[in-house]
């Protein structure tokens, strides 16, 4: 099916473009004290449950447009949108937030509340994708000044 490949393409690019998201930027100036190593340590069991949660949400979103599953279009969207809003939030108060500044330090949150907006469209899981894809090319072109 035609809608299933869709499905299927734009989880895609919502793996890549987190991937992208993710390691855009070195890490290893992050880390200049205990509390900071604390703080990054843990913040990334956000970070690791919301990656493995967009998996699930991807599967969710397939098995809807198979009709497989039991639940109405927004709830399978919002299995793909609540897990990539916390990848969002939570790479944007671990990386961009306290060591970015521009215009990279406000588009993290918005991206993340359109995110959450979204599965009232007819295809979640692409907007989703394209929301991820602009964010990355913001974050291409907009090279944030670490702080010094």
């Amino acid at each position: 099916d035609g809608s299933l490949l869709v499905v299927a393409f734009a989880g895609l690019i919502v793996v890549f473009a987190m991937w992208w998201l993710y390691f855009a930027g070195s890490a290893h100036d992050l880390l200049t004290s205990s509390r900071a190593g604390i703080v990054w340590g843990y913040g990334h069991y956000v970070v690791f449950a919301s990656t493995a949660a967009v998996g699930a949400g991807i599967a969710v979103a397939v098995d809807h447009d198979a009709h497989k599953a039991h639940v109405s279009g927004v709830v399978a969207g919002y299995t793909v949108a609540v897990p990539v809003a916390l990848f969002l939030l939570s790479v944007w108060a671990l990386q961009v937030r306290p060591h970015v500044r521009g215009l990279r330090t406000v588009v993290y949150p918005i991206v993340a509340g359109l995110v959450l907006a979204v599965p009232f469209s007819p295809a979640p899981v692409v907007g989703v994708a394209v929301l991820l894809a602009l964010l990355v090319v913001v974050a291409v072109i907009t090279p944030g000044r670490r702080h010094p």
